[in-house]
């Protein structure tokens, strides 16, 4: 369903290729769509009296999954490939080192990158052109997210 596609290190980094993700998420989420498909069923049934049928495949479930990812290529055209720790979407939104570990910045906005800039004593991040908004990160993602580490 080309779910290990997009899972791994970057394209761009030497020895990355698909890996696995770390549970059976095709499984889990088909039992969860399973789920609300049931309800919707046995809705319908005390709602008109009639059944319903529910077919479920992993392979469609996984491909569901990576709506954003196929959006991605409808809107651009390219190919989604592996992009590690970081959002295809979003920027910053990846794994970051720290002094004791590492830590995940989600910034899903361009209101929590003013604030998230305020916070960290970078204020004119969020003004720059190049960072101010989600669109011009993503373009810029090789620029800031250095400056980020």
């Amino acid at each position: 369903g080309g779910l290990m596609s997009v899972t791994g290190e970057r394209d761009d980094l030497p020895g990355g290729g698909p890996q696995k993700v770390g549970v059976a998420v095709a499984d889990l989420f088909t039992g969860l769509y399973a789920t609300v498909a049931i309800l919707a069923a046995l809705r319908h049934r005390d709602a008109t009296g009639q059944g319903q049928i529910i077919d479920m495949a992993l392979l469609d479930t996984q491909l569901a999954m990576l709506a954003n990812l196929g959006s991605n290529y409808l809107c651009s055209g390219k190919v989604p490939g592996r992009m590690g720790n970081a959002h295809q979407n979003i920027v910053p939104y990846q794994t970051f080192e720290a002094s004791d570990g590492h830590l995940i910045l989600a910034v899903g906005n361009d209101r929590q990158f003013t604030k998230f800039c305020e916070i960290a004593g970078r204020p004119a991040w969020a003004i720059d052109p190049r960072f101010a908004t989600n669109a011009e990160r993503v373009r810029h993602r090789a620029v800031l997210v250095p400056l980020l580490e």
